[in-house]
């Protein structure tokens, strides 16, 4: 369990897909209830991907889950970025080089 003063990092291991990874960074968690809505976007994400590959990267800290997918190709569209943005605490979509993107999502949760 992360205790409160931890932060942790993850990353997805080759072949890992999203399910898997997340249930591995929840298994972590002291409280996964308020982390579900990260758990549901990252569905939405990977199927707005098409089928392109992604790589995943979480930060776990005591105030929250921060989870980017990155990803090559075509970017998601903007419609759906607006969504989710909408749907979580924080969202970041970068396109740091020429077919590259990062979409990073944030769940801030009260831990007493």
């Amino acid at each position: 369990m992360l205790s409160m003063e931890q932060e942790r990092k993850y990353t997805s291991d080759v072949g890992e897909d999203y399910k898997s990874f997340l249930n591995r960074v929840f298994a972590d968690q002291p409280d996964t209830e308020p982390l579900r809505i990260v758990s549901m976007l990252a569905e939405i994400i990977v199927t707005e991907l098409h089928g392109q590959s992604y790589q995943l990267s979480a930060i776990a800290d005591p105030k929250g889950l921060s989870l980017t997918v990155s990803h090559d190709g075509h970017p998601i569209d903007g419609r759906m970025v607006k969504v989710i943005e909408d749907s979580i605490d924080e969202a970041h979509y970068r396109h740091d080089r020429q077919g590259h993107h990062e979409l990073t999502i944030r769940r801030n949760i009260n831990r007493n």
